[in-house]
């Protein structure tokens, strides 16, 4: 504990909680060890450093008495990276969330996980519709069978793969897309998730010539 705040063990002896501690007062802290109506909990706080810096801990808490006094033993554990991780997935996930393009995420067998708003938009499904659904279920069945050979032939073998594909909305209107496909593998390096990301090109898509035109 010396060493997480920086103090020496001479330093801290005689130190009260306020001192590492600022979002509790010592009157705070005397009234906590008084009320024994909760012998245990855990919390999350800030604590301050001898040198001013902060980190993010969690402390166990255990009221005991030893001798007819009143004591609070404390185990802490050090969370900042734990809290850095949890503010990062929160990002990701708005990312995926708030996303221009579509992302759908299959699991092996094809099946959607989850899709972000821009699926619903562009495909006119809601979430609701698709999830457990196979991601085949927006195929427009105008697509070759050896293109789709080729396509999962890459994915196998290198994890991702990307190129234009016509599927079909909701409606039956069929749209051409820019499709990304990645494969996301577990600890053991076996495919666990696919993340399908895509774009509506369908204006950009074609191009007409006319004879006897340049």
């Amino acid at each position: 504990f010396c060493e997480m705040l920086g103090y020496t063990h001479d330093e801290m002896l005689g130190m009260n909680v306020s001192v590492w501690d600022k979002g509790i007062t010592d009157v705070q802290v005397k009234a906590f060890v008084e009320d024994f109506s909760i012998q245990s909990s855990i919390v999350q706080t800030k604590h301050f450093r001898k040198d001013a810096s902060t980190y993010d801990v969690e402390i166990v808490i255990t009221k005991i008495e030893i001798l007819n006094e009143k004591y609070i033993y404390c185990s802490a554990r050090d969370i900042t990276s734990q809290i850095e991780f949890q503010n990062e997935l929160k990002l990701a996930a708005l990312v995926y969330e708030k996303s221009s393009d579509a992302i759908s995420i299959t699991d092996v067998n094809g099946l959607i996980v989850s899709v972000n708003e821009a699926f619903e938009t562009l495909t006119m499904y809601e979430a609701s519709e698709v999830i457990n659904k196979n991601i085949k279920m927006i195929q427009s069945g105008m697509v070759e069978k050896d293109f789709y050979a080729m396509m999962w032939d890459s994915i196998n073998h290198t994890g991702k793969w990307e190129g234009k594909i016509i599927d079909r909305k909701k409606d039956g209107a069929l749209f051409t897309k820019w499709l990304e496909i990645f494969t996301v593998y577990d600890e053991t390096m076996q495919p666990y998730r696919r993340i399908a990301k895509f774009s509506d090109v369908t204006d950009e898509n074609f191009a007409i010539i006319l004879p006897g035109l340049s």
